[in-house]
């Protein structure tokens, strides 16, 4: 077919109008990036995201800084203390594993309604729901099966010895402080649960002094929450307890359905310990207590029952 001149020295003039203005707006990226202000002496390079998952960690300290990145995004303090890699205390620097660290302050930011919410936003995580608020959840890491995750709360673990996958639907995070991630095999420390890596979760303590909080939240679907603790520490003697209770109406959660799938859930934490002498003494307990409704292979509406619960004694001394 024939072209008129006229018309291609348009199409070539519309062509190199294009050329000027992506060199344009490529200069003005470079000038921007030359122009953004950074500390003399520091790494500037940001955390890097390994292709499996996070299994290789980098590092951007800057000599006398107190910041470490890791390779799933978090930033937190470089003497953050971490006892899930390896079964002692060390430091988040010094843990050769890929380690994440998930703070109360984070918690708070997040406004997760349960534990799986907050896994979902790092790295070698994947989360699959088989429906709204209490329905089963299933949580991969770096590609492993469900039930290859060991879930630790205050040390114990919490998986089933039948399908070895936790109810992670029923873990409210206003009864946790923090949570530590370790992506990779952990075996030789954990056991066959630990293939993909261990979700070790710490339940609220309390700080100096007496602290009061509260809460109360209000949602679609007839959805409502609400937490309430009470933590009090002196010199000797520490003690609190937290209550966490979610009740939602929900929506059905086979296509076809037509009953809603509610569901409720009640969180407790309770803990006291005292210091006798050289020797430390606490005994802490931690339970949960859900039902949620579905639908069976025949869209019957049917509901289960939950009750998970976790106590412990902790005993501490110097040995010398």
């Amino acid at each position: 077919s024939r072209v008129e001149s006229s018309t291609l020295y348009r199409a070539r003039g519309v062509r190199r109008e294009n050329r000027v203005k992506s060199s344009a707006f490529a200069a003005s990226l470079l000038g921007l990036s030359l122009s953004l202000p950074f500390p003399v002496g520091a790494e500037t390079d940001p955390p890097a995201t390994a292709m499996d998952g996070g299994s290789a960690e980098r590092e951007a300290v800057s000599e006398g800084s107190l910041i470490h990145w890791t390779n799933a995004g978090a930033v937190f303090p470089q003497n953050e203390i971490v006892v899930t890699a390896t079964r002692t205390a060390q430091t988040a620097d010094e843990a050769l594993a890929a380690v994440t660290v998930i703070t109360r302050e984070q918690i708070d930011a997040a406004q997760a309604k349960d534990v799986p919410e907050l896994l979902r936003f790092h790295a070698g995580m994947d989360i699959a729901r088989s429906g709204g608020l209490g329905q089963n959840t299933s949580v991969f890491l770096r590609g492993t099966e469900s039930n290859h995750v060991l879930v630790l709360v205050d040390g114990v673990r919490i998986n089933p010895g039948t399908i070895g996958i936790p109810a992670w639907q029923n873990l409210d995070p206003d009864v946790i402080e923090r949570i530590e991630i370790v992506r990779g095999p952990r075996s030789s420390l954990y056991g066959s649960d630990a293939i993909g890596g261990v979700v070790q979760i710490f339940t609220r303590r309390a700080t100096d002094g007496t602290t009061l909080s509260a809460r109360a939240g209000d949602g679609s679907f007839v959805t409502r929450d609400g937490a309430a603790g009470v933590h009090h520490r002196s010199q000797y003697v520490r003690a609190g307890v937290d209550v966490a209770r979610l009740t939602s109406a929900g929506f059905p959660a086979r296509v076809g359905g037509r009953d809603d799938s509610g569901h409720s859930n009640t969180s407790v934490n309770a803990y006291t310990g005292a210091k006798l002498g050289n020797l430390d003494v606490e005994i802490g307990h931690w339970q949960t207590r859900a039902k949620a409704e579905y639908y069976d292979f025949f869209l019957n509406p049917v509901s289960h029952d939950l009750f998970n619960s976790v106590t412990g004694v902790t005993l501490k001394a110097p040995l010398t």
